[in-house]
């Protein structure tokens, strides 16, 4: 009789902790998704002003740069593929691309 209490109590104290495991991923996801859209749109807002009808890296760069939330993440975002990529561009658009290099 012992033995069957002490197996009910160690399954309730499992399905107890699962029910709680599945809680906090669900919890975690809705978080997840609102840092994805709070990201998006201003990156949105970039892409359009640039006439751009996808989102490119540059967007979600210059999100991050001007937000003061995600400040955190300017060290992950891959800075100087963006950089030559805006002076490629700009040299294609006939820009100086001497001048971009001595910005840094």
């Amino acid at each position: 009789m012992e033995n069957n209490s002490h197996q009910s109590r160690a399954n309730a104290a499992a399905a107890a902790q699962s029910d709680h495991l599945l809680e906090q991923q669900q919890q975690f996801s809705m978080v997840f998704e609102v840092f994805i859209m709070e990201l998006t749109v201003p990156s949105w807002f970039h892409a359009e002003d640039k006439k751009h009808r996808t989102l490119q890296k540059n967007n979600i760069f210059n999100a991050i740069r001007l937000s003061g939330i995600f400040h955190f993440i300017c060290d992950i975002v891959p800075r100087d593929e963006i950089n030559e990529e805006a002076m490629a561009h700009k040299t294609a658009r006939g820009g100086s691309s001497e001048q971009d290099n001595t910005d840094g």
